[in-house]
């Protein structure tokens, strides 16, 4: 998205209204060192940010800290509606963590990056 949105291309978000679980990777970073410190118990232990964000929202987020003036049509219909959130209870409960950044401070990041 960052690049064609800079590059003031089209393309196609086939289902812009999935609703899911995204996280900046330095905060999965934190995550395992996190997890091979403390050693905690086995079993399943989901990483995520535990907020759900629709992908045309990332969109909007990017548009506007890129370029409000990109005009292409982006969104498609899918029919099928993806929403999807980890839960952190066990993580927080068990090591004491939780993401440091929000989509908005992690796009951010992204966009300097790129």
């Amino acid at each position: 998205m960052i690049k064609n949105i800079r590059l003031k291309k089209s393309f196609l978000i086939a289902s812009p209204d999935n609703k899911l679980d995204y996280i900046y990777v330095e905060d999965i970073a934190r995550y395992f060192i996190k997890i091979l410190t403390y050693n905690p118990n086995s079993g399943i232990y989901n990483v995520g940010s535990g907020q759900r964000i629709k992908i045309k929202d990332i969109f909007k987020i990017l548009k506007i800290k890129i370029d409000k003036n990109y005009n292409f049509n982006v969104f498609g219909n899918s029919r099928k509606i993806l929403n999807f959130c980890s839960s952190q209870i066990k993580s927080i409960k068990s090591i004491n963590w939780k993401p440091k950044f929000t989509i908005k401070t992690g796009l951010d990041k992204i966009i300097k990056l790129s």
